[in-house]
C-alpha cells in the first residue's frame, strides 16, 4: 500500500511539473512513464474517481497562472477550478478503459485515440481551450520537438499515451521491452534525421525590431479600479518612440512589430491635433521627421485631428521599415468592433488589416447573463470575430496572429497555406502579471513553427518577445521586462506533412484505430459465439 502511495505521488510530481515552462528536465519522464506509473498504482475499484482527482490536481498546478486576481477578480477562480475538474473528468473516463492486465496493440492505439480526440474536441468548446495537451512534454527538447512536423501537437499527445501504455504493459510482461525502447527513442531519432535533412545551406535573414512595452493593463487602458495608473495615449506613444529611437537606426531593420492593442482607443479615432503631434514627433525624432508624414486624410486624419494610424505610418516611413501593430478597429458602417492588427509599408503600400478570429471571454459575450459581470471591469463593448487569414508583407510574405490564436494549430496553418514564409504574433499576457502564463504561451507558440516549417516572431506587451526559427529553436530572446529586441530572423522554410494534412492526419489515424478496434471486437464476439454453438452441438 505504501509503495502505491509513493508511486502515485511520484507520478503526480512528474506529470504536474514535467512541462517545458516549469521543469523541463522532468518532461521526458512525463512523456515516457508519468501516466504509466499512475495507472500501475491506481486503485482498481476507484479508478475513475482517483484518476479524476489526480489529473484535476495536475491541472491546478499547470494552470496556476489563473490565480492572478489583480486584474481578473475573484471570478477567475471559478474558471480555474472548473477547467481543472473538466480536464480531470476526461482523464477519469480514459482510465476507465485502461485494463488492469496486459493490453493488445490495437487496444493501445484505440485508448490513445480516445484521449487525442478529447484534446481535439476541447479546441471547439466555447472559445476553445488549447492549454496543456500532454504532447507538449515532447517539445521540451529540440530533437523530440521535430516530431510535431508529422501530426502536430495532437500527434505528440497520441505518441505520449502510446508510450506510457507500452511501458504500463511491461508491468505485466517483460518480453515487450524492445518495442517499448523503439517507441521511446523514435521522436529523438526522427528529430536527428529531420534536422540533418532540412539543414539550410545558405540561410537568408530578415532583420526585425520587436517592441515590448512592459506596461500593465491599468497603464494601457483606463480601469475604474486603478484610476491613477493610466498613461495617456500620447504618453504611451512617447514611450514607444523613445524605445525605438534608442534601439533602431533608420534603414537598419526590415520589420518593426508592436504588441496586441499597442495603444488605447480605436485605430480610426482622431485623438491629437496635427500641430501638437508635429511638435512631439519633431522633438523625439528630429525636424526631418515631418518629411515622412502621411497625407491628412482618412484613415490618418479627420480635419485637423490625426489618428493612431498617422503616427504609425510616420514611423514606418521614418525608419524605412514595414510596421505591424495591434489596434482596436471600429467598422462604423456595420457598427462592429474588431481586435485587429494593421500592416504599414513605408510610403507606398496601402494598409492591410487582420481581424482576430479566436476571441476569449471578455473579448466577446459568451452568455447574456455575463454582461453585468463584465461591466464591473469596464467592459461594455465586445469584439466581432474575424473570418479569414490574411497574407501581409512586402519584403517577406507573412501571416499575423493575435495572442491566443497561436495556440491553435489549424488556425496558424491557414496562413501557411496562403503562402506565408513568416508567422508574426502580437500578444498581451500582462493581465496575468508575474505568473508562468507568458512562458507557457510561448512554449505552445513555437510548436507552430515546427508544425509548419516556418519561422515565428513574437512581440508581447510583457513577454515572451522572441525570434524562433523553423525548427522551433529560440534564436533571440528579450531578457528585460521592456525594450526592443533587434535581431536577425532566418527565412529558411520547408513544407511538412502537417502543412499538407493539418489535424486531419491525426484524426484519420485516431478514427481508423477506433474503427479497427470495434471491428476486431465484433469479429471476436461473433467467432466466440459461433464456437460456443459448435461446442453445444457436439455435446448433444
Amino acid at each position: 500500500m505504501i509503495v502505491k502511495i509513493i508511486g502515485l505521488f511520484l507520478s503526480f510530481v512528474i506529470v504536474a511539473w514535467g512541462q517545458p515552462a516549469l521543469f523541463s528536465f522532468l518532461a521526458p519522464l512525463s512523456a515516457i512513464c508519468g501516466f504509466a506509473l499512475f495507472w500501475i498504482c491506481c486503485p482498481e475499484k476507484k479508478s475513475f474517481l482517483s484518476a479524476t482527482i489526480w489529473f484535476a490536481a495536475v491541472q491546478l498546478v499547470q494552470l496556476s497562472w489563473f490565480v492572478s486576481l489583480e486584474f481578473q477578480g475573484i471570478y477567475i477562480l471559478f474558471a480555474y477550478v472548473g477547467l481543472s475538474i473538466f480536464m480531470g473528468l476526461q482523464f477519469g473516463l480514459l482510465t476507465l478503459i485502461v485494463p488492469k492486465k496486459s493490453i493488445k496493440p490495437l487496444q493501445i492505439l484505440s485508448i490513445a485515440a480516445c484521449w487525442t480526440l478529447f484534446e481535439w474536441a476541447r479546441l471547439y468548446c466555447l472559445s476553445g481551450f488549447a492549454f496543456n495537451p500532454i504532447g507538449l512534454t515532447l517539445s521540451s527538447f529540440l530533437l523530440s520537438r521535430q516530431t510535431a512536423s508529422i501530426f502536430g501537437v495532437l500527434g505528440l499527445s497520441f505518441l505520449v499515451i502510446v508510450t506510457n501504455l507500452l511501458l504500463y504493459n511491461l508491468f505485466f510482461s517483460r518480453k515487450k521491452w524492445p518495442l517499448v525502447l523503439s517507441v521511446v527513442f523514435f521522436p529523438y531519432c526522427f528529430g536527428l534525421i529531420h534536422l540533418y535533412l532540412h539543414k539550410p545551406l545558405v540561410p537568408a535573414h530578415v532583420r526585425v525590431a520587436l517592441v515590448q512595452t512592459g506596461l500593465l493593463p491599468s497603464e494601457k487602458i483606463p480601469l475604474s479600479t486603478h484610476k491613477g495608473d493610466f498613461m495617456t495615449p500620447m504618453e504611451q506613444w512617447r514611450h514607444l518612440i523613445r524605445m525605438l529611437r534608442m534601439a533602431v537606426v533608420q534603414g537598419t531593420v526590415d520589420l518593426i512589430v508592436f504588441p496586441e492593442a499597442a495603444l488605447p482607443f480605436v485605430f480610426e479615432k482622431p485623438l491629437f491635433s496635427y500641430d501638437f503631434i508635429h511638435r512631439v514627433l519633431c522633438k523625439e525624432l528630429g525636424s526631418e521627421v515631418s518629411a515622412h508624414f502621411p497625407p491628412l486624410e482618412a484613415p490618418y486624419a479627420q480635419g485637423s485631428l490625426v489618428t493612431h494610424a498617422f503616427i504609425a505610418q510616420t514611423l514606418a516611413n521614418y525608419f524605412h521599415a514595414e510596421l505591424i501593430s495591434g489596434f482596436d478597429h471600429h467598422d462604423t458602417v456595420a457598427d462592429q468592433f474588431f481586435n485587429a492588427a494593421f500592416h504599414f509599408s513605408p510610403h507606398t503600400e496601402p494598409l492591410t488589416r487582420y481581424d482576430k478570429r479566436v476571441l476569449v471571454p471578455g473579448e466577446y459575450l459568451p452568455f447574456s447573463f455575463c454582461r453585468p459581470l463584465f461591466s464591473c471591469y469596464g467592459i461594455s463593448d465586445f469584439f466581432t470575430p474575424g473570418h479569414k487569414a490574411v497574407l501581409m508583407g512586402r519584403s517577406i510574405p507573412l501571416s499575423v496572429s493575435i495572442c491566443y490564436e497561436e495556440m491553435f494549430s489549424h488556425v496558424m496553418r491557414e496562413g501557411r497555406l496562403l503562402g506565408a514564409e513568416l508567422f508574426v504574433n502580437v500578444t498581451n499576457d500582462n493581465w496575468y502579471p508575474e505568473t508562468t502564463l507568458a512562458r507557457q504561451h510561448f512554449e505552445h507558440a513555437r510548436l507552430r513553427s515546427v508544425e509548419n516549417g516556418i519561422p515565428l516572431i513574437r512581440a508581447a506587451n510583457s513577454g515572451v518577445t522572441a525570434v524562433v526559427d523553423s525548427f522551433g529553436r529560440t534564436t533571440a530572446y528579450l531578457e528585460e521586462k521592456q525594450g526592443v529586441l533587434v535581431a536577425e530572423c532566418s527565412r529558411h522554410t520547408y513544407w511538412t506533412p502537417y502543412s499538407f494534412w493539418g489535424n486531419w492526419g491525426i484524426l484519420f489515424l485516431c478514427c481508423g484505430s477506433l474503427l479497427l478496434f470495434v471491428a476486431k471486437t465484433v469479429y471476436d464476439m461473433v467467432i466466440h459465439h459461433s464456437d460456443s454453438l459448435h461446442v453445444g452441438v457436439d455435446n448433444c
